[in-house]
């Protein structure tokens, strides 16, 4: 399976799909900013989780109503 299709993703995979930097996905983790799930000592995040907390963010950038704040 490759990384387009896994459910479960790398910081650097996911750092790809949401087009960041890997260090600002590793930021945004340290920082507890974006939804991941730890395993032991690392760090993986769910492809779908990512896409709902993108469309998030980009909501509370742009209004729904289209016009800025």
């Amino acid at each position: 399976m490759s990384a387009s299709t896994e459910r479960f993703l790398t910081a650097e995979d996911a750092a790809e799909f949401l087009t960041l930097a890997p260090q600002t996905i590793r930021n945004l983790t340290s920082k507890g900013r974006i939804p991941v799930i730890h395993i032991g000592r690392r760090c993986v995040y769910d492809r779908e989780a990512l896409l709902n907390w993108a469309l998030q963010q980009a909501e509370t950038v742009m209004p729904s109503d289209g016009r800025p704040d």
